[in-house]
């Protein structure tokens, strides 16, 4: 999700192709609600697309991400703002949150980025703008955490890179220099 000076003219027309991909994802989800951006993970090992994203969407005891699973990686820039985007399709009143771990799936080590209140009472897609830590690393795991008022968890993860792109350039140049004066 780097935005360069060239596509920031297009990142109106890239937001609405999102939000089109979202809705049209809405109607396929039958279960209490699935994260989609960024994008949740899903068991790998099972190989019925319907019955993965159940697993994924129904009420779970295992934490710290529900299913567990691994999914795509996204790449956000330190301070960038990530569109956070999950559907809920039954409805269960409770609070709502976007957490985040930059040690991966250490339960002890989430901590909330977003409170998005109680988001549970009406059915369709709850988004929001969620500022993304301001330090990179590597492994970092997003986490939407959804309590609600029945004593349930709704747990979805998606796995996220926090990384400096100019960082990179350096390191980069570093190592050019060194082919070079060698």
């Amino acid at each position: 999700m780097y935005f360069t000076a060239q596509s920031k003219k297009s990142g109106a027309s890239t937001l609405i192709l999102v939000f089109a991909c979202l809705i049209g994802l809405v109607a396929q989800v039958s279960a209490h609600g699935l994260m989609y951006s960024p994008p949740t993970r899903l068991m790998q090992d099972v190989e019925d697309e319907a019955l993965r994203v159940k697993m994924a969407s129904d009420p779970t005891m295992k934490r710290p991400c529900g299913t567990g699973g691994y999914g795509p990686v996204t790449m956000y820039k330190p301070g960038e703002m990530m569109l956070f985007a999950f559907n809920v399709t039954i409805t269960h009143p409770g609070e709502c949150f976007v957490q985040f771990n930059k040690h991966g799936d250490k339960d002890e080590g989430f901590y909330t980025i977003k409170e998005l209140g109680e988001c549970g009472k009406t059915p369709g897609l709850v988004t929001a703008f969620v500022e993304m830590p301001h330090e990179p690393c590597d492994k970092c795991t997003v986490r939407f955490s959804w309590d609600d008022d029945l004593g349930n968890s709704y747990l979805n993860c998606a796995d996220v890179k926090v990384v400096d792109p100019m960082m990179h350039k350096r390191r980069k140049t570093r190592r050019s220099l060194k082919k070079v004066l060698n």
